[in-house]
């Protein structure tokens, strides 16, 4: 499963890269799955070039953005770096509160 996922993951960018909104979500599934399996900081680069993606396409504000830097936080968290994950949760939640 990791070496299917780990080819598909090298290939998303390249495939996709005139379909930014279509590469995010993409980027944000691989990133759960491999949370999945244990494998968090792939899934933290995977959750932060969603969150970079949909920040592009969408803005800071929207939705989706703000779940995929929540991801993030997410697999900082389960990472053991609890400082970052704590950084990470709050700037989520504070654009949350203003939105």
């Amino acid at each position: 499963m990791r070496e299917v996922l780990d080819r598909t993951s090298e290939k998303i960018s390249q495939q996709f890269a005139d379909k930014p909104i279509i590469e995010a979500r993409l980027k944000l599934t691989v990133g759960w799955t491999y949370r999945g399996l244990g494998l968090y900081d792939k899934a933290g680069a995977h959750f932060a070039d969603a969150a970079a993606l949909y920040d592009r396409e969408k803005g800071p504000r929207h939705p989706t953005t703000l779940k995929s830097l929540n991801a993030l936080g997410v697999a900082l968290d389960d990472s053991g770096d609890y400082t970052a994950a704590e950084a990470q949760h709050r700037a989520t939640l504070e654009i949350r509160r203003r939105v």
